[in-house]
């Protein structure tokens, strides 16, 4: 038999742990858009590098990851 008052501190506890998870999500995403603002607004490090792959193709080299 459980105690009086066991599921509510539960659904107490069930409830947080939601809020903590939709907060932390919300965090990320936010953080990713903020990442794409400043990646906008300085392009050299995404325009050049997609910039520089087709040469590189021509040239016979690999990406950094082995794989282009």
């Amino acid at each position: 038999m459980t105690r009086p008052g066991r599921e509510a501190e539960g659904a107490r506890a069930s409830a947080a742990a939601g809020a903590a998870l939709l907060a932390a999500s919300a965090r990320t995403r936010f953080g990713v858009f903020q990442a794409g603002l400043e990646s906008a607004e300085d392009p050299e490090y995404t325009v050049l590098p997609q910039r520089e792959r087709p040469r590189r193709r021509q040239a016979g080299q690999s990406g950094a990851r082995g794989r282009v």
